[in-house]
């Protein structure tokens, strides 16, 4: 299933709210009321690690120029447009190689 801004969504049978996330976004104005930035920051460390990178940014919860540049690397990764924003194409396509708490 894909995940859309301000939409419950079903992965692995979790029932989550899910955002788009860029530049900007911090995790008390994120619908939902989950961390959904500092769970993002969390998995890009452990996807960049995974290829080599090792762990590159805070987990602040607060979406800033150096997670818009981890994000653009993780898409590089996966093959996607890097455009620094967590969209649906993106939750999903990492979903399989970091489990977001589920």
């Amino acid at each position: 299933m894909s995940l859309l801004r301000g939409r419950l969504i079903r992965l692995r049978g979790l029932r989550l709210m899910a955002s788009s996330l860029g530049l900007g976004c911090r995790d008390s104005s994120v619908a939902g009321g989950v961390g959904w930035v500092a769970l993002w920051q969390g998995a890009v460390n452990q996807i960049l690690g995974n290829v080599g990178f090792g762990s590159c940014i805070k987990v602040d919860g607060v979406f800033g120029s150096f997670t818009e540049q981890a994000t653009c690397e993780v898409q590089a990764v996966y093959g996607l447009d890097t455009t620094g924003v967590v969209d649906n194409l993106l939750w999903s396509e990492t979903w399989a190689d970091f489990n977001y708490g589920g």
